[in-house]
């Protein structure tokens, strides 16, 4: 009774051994045994007898032996270490394999005398290594490789243990144990002296190679776990289990010992045999003494556990007894109860039956669709068809049917399993489950949406109420429309009611721009946006759109009180009865913003053409005029050189206006657009030669509306500071400063400075020392969009370029 406890108990996991403990046995023998063929090829190798045979002409470790507990030795720990899945698995299986069909081939040649091919190769490869001959393996050795092989070839095909396999792990373990019992007997003959197979045909089994395949068959017993045969015997809390743990080690201990002393104590004294065993027993009966206390109080401790769960099992017992008595009494008053309870279930069934009629009426006058149907599986459970047995006037009225009672719904809507699969699978699952469940469907063979609600009264069965929804899923449809198009709309869209104005309904663009919140805005009038214009003029318009649509510009007042100029797009629809505008308005801020800057450009443009063009025109006639004069005074040496050299100020000049104007030919050819500041200062940097100038540059997130020829601005007051600063500039500095008027951005430098005679003319086209144009046409390109420089450092500390930037021309990035 108790073997099977101990089984269950080592393979549910409740051993005595926890299973990391059998692990690390496994790994300990593998170890041993892959040390001691490691040692045998050290013996072979330098020829020390201790390691290839333990003493002088015994048989000594064979090559191939060594080798093959290394890799059996190997294999075993590696795999307890961390298990061999996949393809190594397999490979280690296909190794083990041609390992025992190499041996099988090899034992009938062995005990005949010869050796297979395999053998007599890894003879002569240990004569080598070794430079002297070496043994071949033995008999023995040959049939416990093969069964070591066949066991590990199971220990490796097993899957974890929860998975089951229990008849591979009871074989490799099983396995196991006969290759202990085998190879310790070997190594045991040697050491009580008497080895054997000595004197004999056969090759002995090497006391090295016995001690390696002991520790083999151990670590296979520890892989196989506490689950296989036999160690599942002596794991767990059972009595069998205790026993067989205290006994069994201390009986093979005794006969071992006293074998020991038989052969070792005649070696070291001449005692006589009486005393020896006087010594003996003494010893074993020490031993046994306390092994038997240690079982006694283990026993002890489980005896007493039992008797105190008797002992509460039967105070429990009484207790149940006592409560089981009191429980009788109080049936026995209750049954008066159930009898007056009788006659008052009888007299609700009246109750009841009169009910029924009422539900009943209310059943065939139910507005919703009703249907009691029963479910039809097949063979595998899959919902199938389903039968109507009960329907209200209803359910004919809304799906248009007539005389369905008693039919198949595949009678009545051939198709019907193939069009609505998931309609049978959600019938077919709260028929059986119990679980009622909502859903809407669209019942195409009838036309209609239908909100129908399951349930199921009685296993296979259920009732089904639906709801004609129609008209409420086309309209949900309308209004899912609206939401995309107006919440994802990037033009402000206003829902206006014709006949006072009244805003009715708003998307989420609209509160964006005006500042106001949905609830605010539904509040207000189209009049109190258009605050600054006359009703009679707003008046018109929305008559237009009522009779036409209209397209027209105008401003709307924002919350703040500020104008957004705006372009309506406005048409005239009807809901619920009710004319009602809708305006779709675009904020043309950015528009009106652009063409100004253009109509600027233009004008400046034109300016600049007009006084380049009389110029041109002024140096031309000069030009011509000192020409003439040349030709007349050609043999006065003095008076022509002084002509050519006006000739060529007058060329110079010409030459200068004609870099001028393409300097300025691209100045508002496109429109403005807002540019980091921080990144146009970069590009403008990168083209100059900033030699050892330190420029530090604080505009992180500044973005600046102006003309596409921005970044030429930063360039020519750079070039200017490095023209001009001097050889004791060091330093240039760029930053900004929100102030009163708007924003200032700031370029100074430490460099000579501007003296103030040339400040005033500092910005007028042709002052300077180099072209004369750079600072002209900086303040040029600013002026487009409003934007206003001035220089305002002090001579002898540095210039100072202060860059004006009106508000609305300027914003910082993830600032709102």
């Amino acid at each position: 009774m108790a073997e099977p406890n101990a089984g269950a108990a080592a393979s549910g996991g409740r051993t005595a051994v926890p299973a990391d403990g059998f692990r690390q046995s496994t790994i300990l023998f593998a170890a041993g045994a892959a040390s001691v063929g490691i040692l045998g090829l050290v013996g072979l190798v330098l020829d020390i007898p201790v390691l290839r045979s333990i003493y002088p002409g015994y048989q000594t470790m064979a090559f191939s032996t060594a080798v093959l507990c290394i890799v059996f030795g190997t294999i075993l720990a590696s795999h307890s270490l961390r298990p061999f899945r996949g393809k190594a698995r397999v490979f280690l299986q296909l190794v083990v394999a041609v390992i025992a069909v190499i041996e099988a081939l090899e034992l009938p040649f062995n005990i005949q005398g010869n050796h297979f091919i395999i053998e007599t190769l890894m003879v002569r490869i240990g004569n080598v290594i070794a430079g002297q001959p070496t043994s071949a393996i033995s008999p023995g050795s040959v049939v416990l490789v093969i069964l070591s092989a066949i066991a590990i070839f199971l220990l490796l095909g097993l899957p974890d243990p929860s998975e089951g396999r229990h008849r591979d792990q009871n074989a490799a373990s099983i396995t196991g144990v006969v290759i202990v019992l085998v190879s310790l007997t070997f190594f045991l003959s040697y050491v009580y002296g008497a080895p054997f197979l000595y004197g004999t045909p056969l090759i002995p089994i090497a006391a090295p190679t016995a001690l390696a395949l002991t520790c083999i068959g151990a670590g296979l017993v520890a892989a196989a776990g506490p689950a296989a045969v036999p160690l599942r015997y002596f794991v767990g809390p059972s009595t069998v289990a205790r026993l067989l743990r205290t006994f069994l080690p201390l009986t093979l201990a005794i006969i071992l010992f006293e074998s020991f002393l038989d052969v070792t104590l005649p070696l070291f004294s001449k005692t006589h045999d009486a005393l020896q065993v006087s010594v003996s027993l003494v010893v074993f009966s020490l031993i046994t003494g306390y092994a038997v206390i240690r079982a006694a109080r283990g026993l002890g401790r489980a005896l007493e556990a039992e008797e105190r769960k008797r002992k509460e099992a039967e105070e429990e017992l009484s207790q149940k007894n006592d409560d089981l008595t009191a429980m009788n009494e109080e049936l026995t008053a209750t049954g008066e109860e159930i009898q007056a309870n009788l006659d008052e279930l009888a007299r609700r069934e009246q109750e009841l039956r009169e009910s029924e009629e009422k539900y009943r009426s209310l059943f065939e006058n139910l507005l919703d669709g009703y249907a009691y149907c029963r479910m039809i599986y097949d063979d595998t459970g899959r919902p199938v068809d389903f039968i109507y047995l009960e329907v209200n006037r209803a359910f004919d009225e809304i799906l248009g049917t007539k005389t369905v009672k008693g039919k198949r719904v595949t009678e009545v809507y051939p198709g019907i399993r193939e069009a609505f699969p998931d309609l049978f699978g959600i019938y077919g699952r709260v028929a059986s489950n119990g679980k009622p469940e909502i859903f809407d469907l669209d019942f195409t063979p009838s036309g209609k949406w239908l909100h129908i609600s399951v349930y199921s009264p009685a296993r296979q069965h259920f009732v089904a109420i639906f709801e004609d929804i129609t008209v409420r899923r086309k309209a949900e449809e309308v209004l899912t429309l609206y939401k995309i198009f107006t919440e994802n709309a990037h033009d402000i869209i206003l829902f206006i009611r014709k006949r006072d104005g009244r805003i009715i309904e708003v998307n989420k663009t609209a509160t964006m721009n005006y500042g106001y919140t949905r609830e605010e805005l539904l509040g207000m009038t189209i009049f109190e946006l258009r605050a600054s214009e006359k009703i009679e003029t707003v008046t018109m318009q929305m008559d237009r759109a009522a009779q036409e649509g209209i397209v027209f510009t105008t401003l709307h007042r924002k919350k703040d009180g500020s104008d957004l100029p705006v372009e309506v797009s406005s048409v005239s629809m009807v809901f619920e009865n009710e004319q009602v505008l809708v305006s779709i308005i675009r904020d043309i801020t950015e528009r009106e913003r652009a063409e100004e800057a253009l109509r600027q450009a233009n004008k400046k443009l034109n300016l600049l053409s007009s006084i380049t063009r009389h110029d041109i025109n002024n140096q031309l006639f000069s030009l011509k005029a000192y020409l003439e004069l040349s030709k007349v005074s050609l043999g006065d040496a003095a008076k022509m050189s002084e002509y050519i050299l006006r000739e060529e100020r007058a060329a110079g000049a010409i030459e200068r206006q004609i870099v001028f104007t393409k300097e300025y030919q691209d100045l508002g050819v496109n429109a403005p657009i807002w540019q980091n500041v921080e990144e146009t200062l970069q590009k403008a940097l990168a083209m100059l030669p900033m030699r050892d100038i330190r420029v530090t540059a604080d505009v992180t997130g500044l973005d600046v509306y102006a003309d596409p020829l921005f970044e030429k601005t930063f360039y020519n007051l750079v070039d200017n500071s490095l023209r001009y600063g001097g050889p004791e500039m060091t330093t240039i500095r760029i930053f900004s400063q929100e102030s009163g008027r708007g924003l200032v951005i700031t370029i100074e430098d430490n460099g000579v400075g501007i003296p103030a005679e040339d400040k005033k003319r500092l910005f007028e086209r042709g002052f300077g020392h180099n072209t004369g144009l750079g600072l002209f046409l900086s303040r040029e390109i600013f002026a487009i969009t409003g934007i206003m420089i001035t220089e305002t450092g002090e001579h002898g500390k540095g210039a100072r370029f202060e860059i004006l930037v009106p508000d609305g021309a300027y914003r910082f990035k993830g600032r709102s």
